[in-house]
């Protein structure tokens, strides 16, 4: 078991799960701590949200050390603080290895062990299918965050890993779920969002944390944040610093001027506030 692996997933896609590893990551790393990104999602989308796609493997060296036993190399600086082991495609050889190797659950373990101690922490993007790899992943980790919206079909995804959860922790005894956070809610429905909490509430019953900050759904900013390769505190302080004689400029050259959407201020005080929940729990369950 890997001490500092924390592992963001839900068993359905599209409740923010990547933007939320690549904002923590981001946000952990730029307050000083020593971050190491995985993708384990055969999607890879990591890359884009952190902008190294230009230098990712497809996740093929990430598949042939889980398969092989092989070292890892992580691309280094991404970020100050901040390093990555790509995903991709190569990853779906990775089920039906592990079905057929079922000796292979600790891999994930083995190949980071080397790894860990240079970080203060690992953060997993975890595919919502692929429930072998999310196994593979659970054996090997501390904490489980899980992002979910307030849907039925979000909350069955949850279910899903509440399953998972419960089937590591028999050989896995120090796993624990951190929290549950809410994405991509409306900001302004605030009796919706507490009806949601209750909600959860009553269907765990209290057993499973919910982190106090909501991630406000913010479509346009997330799609322009994956366009450019940025983060969303990053975006917003272009947001913010850009002033409209920069843009007259711009039309005076013949460009195109940059337009940035001044609603990413407040999804990046979320993350902002999300990432302080998250960092401050981890600190007190390792104290």
């Amino acid at each position: 078991m890997i001490e500092n692996l924390l592992l963001i997933e839900n068993g359905k896609g599209g409740v923010g799960k990547t933007s939320l590893v690549a904002n923590l990551a981001g946000l952990a790393a730029a307050a000083g701590w020593r971050v190491l990104a995985i993708d384990l999602d055969p999607q890879g989308n990591l890359a884009r949200d952190l902008g190294y796609l230009d230098r990712s493997d497809g996740g093929s060296h990430l598949a042939g050390a889980l398969i092989n036993g092989t070292s890892l190399a992580p691309i280094p600086s991404v970020r100050p603080n901040l390093a990555v082991i790509p995903g991709g495609p190569a990853l779906a050889q990775l089920t039906p290895f592990l079905i057929k190797h079922e000796s292979s659950q600790q891999r994930l373990s083995q190949v980071l062990a080397p790894l860990s101690p240079a970080y203060d922490l690992i953060v997993a993007d975890l595919p919502p299918g692929e429930p072998a790899i999310r196994a593979l992943a659970a054996q090997a980790a501390r904490w489980i965050v899980i992002p979910t919206k307030t849907d039925p079909a979000s909350i069955d995804g949850l279910n899903a890993i509440l399953g998972d959860f419960i089937t590591a922790r028999k050989t896995n005894e120090r796993l624990r779920i951190l929290g549950i956070v809410l994405m991509l809610v409306n900001s302004s429905a605030t009796v919706v969002l507490a009806e949601a909490r209750q909600d959860l509430n009553n269907t765990l019953r209290g057993s499973v944390p919910i982190f106090s900050t909501a991630i406000r759904s913010a479509e346009a900013v997330a799609v322009a944040c994956r366009q450019r390769g940025m983060l969303v505190g990053e975006y917003a302080a272009q947001a913010t610093s850009t002033p409209p004689s920069g843009r007259f400029a711009s039309l005076r050259s013949g460009k195109k001027p940059e337009r940035f959407l001044p609603s990413s201020v407040g999804l990046a005080s979320d993350y902002v506030k999300l990432a302080l929940e998250v960092l401050t729990a981890i600190k007190k369950g390792t104290l």
